[in-house]
């Protein structure tokens, strides 16, 4: 994964860099999930993170690239201290005279509106694309749902294209029962029909914007998470698809229907090999053993290939000295998990990889046609890549 540190909110690439906002209250395990699923911390060790003081942001190179924003867990002081701040630049524009000509940064700060919270003035919400806010699901989360809905209501009144998040997380001590329960409880609780949230707010402004249908409006998706298993994964996969354009994820999505039709597959995934997060998959259903063995093996995998990695890069960087032309050649492995049941794997770049899940005696069958067509299907999602960097 290439990762970057930024500073700012801005750059020259940020029409095409989607802003992800992370919020949640302190020791909500936020942090911890943008260090596991970006960073590759081994989940044991983010028991010892300190909590979020200052928000950096650092981009993540996908086939959509998005920038990450880990919001301090103090998010409603940021955001009431950058608002403050953004209103004394205000007044001191305003008293600087009409004619100065000094006030189009302030301007420019007016029109775009409020910052988003916990980013320490740093982004605004119309640049923000998704907000992922994380609850503890083991701990009193009434506090937290207080906080998520005023969240909500100031992020849709500036901009009401966001994408909301929420990941129910630390579920991994509940049973299924319990889980289930405990995600239907938050989620009835969360931008409710009745205005209550708007005591907190200015009613004369918002009253025109929310009303009874604010619940259908804003668009919310609920998540159960935890990073000692897959879920996390493909919750953060869903967010980043969910960013996608959507004549891209449409092409994806058809490109891995054909793949598993025409192979057998019984699910494929196309996956962002250093983020271990999938970029599309085929329409069959979600089978979470199925997912399971296939995070387990690509994260096998992901912790030898550093090994071979510079050896490769040697080999070719003397191949190039002397001249000679060299096959690309990529990399693909078969594993049994049963006697009935295959993995396979194939890299479709430096990025990116197929991962399949098929029966054992058609992959014996036909082993060269799924060869074939994958090796088709690399040119097409290639293809596709360069033209979403482009």
């Amino acid at each position: 994964m290439e990762a970057s540190g930024s500073g700012s909110g801005q750059s020259k690439s940020q029409t095409l860099i989607e802003n992800i906002l992370i919020l949640g209250l302190r020791r909500s395990g936020k942090s911890s999930i943008v260090e596991v699923v970006y960073k590759s911390l081994p989940p044991d060790d983010s028991l010892f993170l300190e909590s979020t003081l200052k928000c950096t942001p650092f981009d993540v190179n996908t086939i959509q690239p998005v920038r990450i924003w880990d919001g301090t867990g103090n998010a409603e002081s940021s955001a009431l201290t950058a608002q403050q701040s953004q209103g004394s630049q205000a007044r001191t524009s305003k008293s600087a005279g009409n004619g100065s000509g000094q006030s189009s940064g302030n301007t420019t700060k007016s029109v775009k509106g409020k910052h988003a919270w916990g980013t320490g003035g740093q982004l605004f919400w119309v640049d923000t694309s998704a907000v992922i806010f994380v609850i503890d699901s083991q701990d009193d989360f009434y506090d937290a749902i207080d906080r998520l809905n005023d969240v909500i209501i100031d992020a849709y009144s500036h901009n009401p294209l966001i994408q909301f998040h929420i990941f129910v997380h630390k579920v991994d001590g509940h049973s299924t029962d319990y889980r289930y329960d405990t995600l239907q409880n938050i989620q009835s609780r969360v931008c409710p029909a009745h205005p209550i949230p708007l005591v907190h707010m200015n009613q004369t402004l918002l009253l025109p914007l929310f009303g009874p249908d604010l619940e259908r409006d804003v668009r919310l998706s609920f998540h159960a998470t935890s990073i000692y298993n897959p879920s996390v994964f493909v919750a953060v996969s869903r967010v980043q698809m969910g960013l996608m354009n959507s004549d891209v994820s449409r092409t994806l999505e058809d490109m891995c229907n054909g793949l598993a039709h025409s192979c057998k597959f019984e699910k494929v995934y196309l996956f962002d090999v250093p983020t271990k997060t999938y970029i599309s998959a085929d329409s069959s259903p979600y089978d979470e053993n199925n997912f399971e063995a296939i995070s387990e093996y690509l994260n096998f995998l992901v912790q030898f290939s550093g090994l071979y990695g510079s050896l490769a890069n040697e080999q070719i960087q003397k191949e190039s000295d002397k001249g000679t032309d060299r096959e690309v050649r990529y990399s693909a492995s078969i594993v049994r998990l049963s006697p009935d049941t295959t993995l396979g794997f194939h890299q479709i770049n430096h990025h990116m990889a197929l991962a399949f899940i098929m029966r054992t005696d058609i992959h014996t069958k036909h082993a060269g046609m799924i060869d074939f067509n994958i090796a088709i299907a690399r040119k097409a999602i290639i293809d596709i890549y360069d033209t979403c960097r482009s």
